[in-house]
């Protein structure tokens, strides 16, 4: 990363939980990417049924500003649940 990356700086860094009270029901979700988070969410629950230790990882990829973590959290709320959004920039070291 180049020392202008938003990431480097932590400017844009925050931990906080997410209410998602601010989105309106009425956005259209595509039903493609809902069912795949839905999947993989169920994969999630399953997980320590079939003996897994390590939680699934969703990643979304796109452009900056294309909408991932919105269209993430208009998913989420649909499903009554609270996202952990961390950016690409976060995981590395």
């Amino acid at each position: 990363l180049g020392s202008d990356a938003d990431i480097t700086t932590g400017e844009l860094h925050w931990s906080e939980m997410r209410s998602l009270s601010h989105l309106s029901d009425d956005y259209y979700i595509p039903e493609r990417f809902l069912d795949t988070v839905a999947v993989h969410l169920a994969k999630n629950f399953l997980v320590e049924s079939i003996r897994g230790k390590v939680p699934l990882i969703l990643g979304v990829w796109g452009a900056k500003g294309c909408g991932k973590s919105f269209n993430v959290e208009l998913c989420c709320k649909r499903m009554g649940l609270t996202p952990i959004i961390i950016s690409a920039g976060e995981l590395e070291d």
